[in-house]
């Protein structure tokens, strides 16, 4: 079953050129993003569902805007890209694309929210 979760971080990294991770890094690189599976399922034996959230911070609100907009068109064109199917990935549908300032650091960090559900092949 494909590992979506290390998966996207490395197609994300690549795409958007910024730094991508499963968790907040101790040290915060200027603009990055945390990639997450939130859970989802097996639909059958040969596909699975999972739930993928997408965090993108940037020094303003903008650009955290702007990061999550590129990667909400990157998760968009992976149902199109024919190396990413080949790879496993099926379908991609944007559940939600929102502003979420991170509220742990003071003052809030501007951060971008995105969830995603996708349909991969299992081999």
């Amino acid at each position: 079953m494909l590992n979506v979760q290390a998966d996207l971080r490395a197609r994300l990294e690549r795409a958007l050129g910024v730094p991508a991770y499963v968790n907040v890094p101790e040290k915060r690189p200027k603009s990055f993003v945390v990639v997450k599976r939130n859970g989802g399922h097996r639909l059958n034996r040969y596909q699975d569902s999972p739930g993928v959230d997408v965090y993108s911070y940037a020094p303003t609100e903008a650009q955290a805007a702007s990061l999550a907009i590129k990667a909400s068109g990157f998760m968009d064109a992976l149902q199109r890209d024919r190396e990413a199917f080949v790879s496993g990935y099926a379908l991609c549908v944007e559940e939600t694309l929102r502003t979420d300032p991170d509220e742990s650091t003071d003052p809030p960090t501007p951060r971008w929210y995105g969830s995603y559900t996708l349909t991969t092949n299992i081999r």
